[in-house]
């Protein structure tokens, strides 16, 4: 069985919190790594965020600030 909700959105909130600029650039690569050649929306998003991402340094956390992640709840029934 999967994780509850409430754990799962904890452990997203986590990771978004704690998400460094060298691993999301990792993530992205990886994304990227397995999309088709031709694929029009989502690689040319991630490639413009690579290319932003090269400019900052590798060990900063962008979304440590709750604006990026306080709006996040579980409502209504999990079960």
């Amino acid at each position: 069985m999967g994780k509850s909700e409430p754990y799962a959105l904890a452990e997203a909130v986590r990771w978004l919190k704690n998400v460094t600029v060298k691993e999301l650039s990792i993530w992205y690569k990886h994304i990227l790594s397995k999309l088709p050649d031709n694929e029009l929306s989502i690689r040319p998003f991630l490639e413009t965020e690579l290319d932003k991402l090269s400019l900052k340094k590798g060990d900063d956390k962008l979304y440590e600030h709750p604006y990026y992640w306080a709006a996040f709840t579980v409502t209504g029934r999990t079960c």
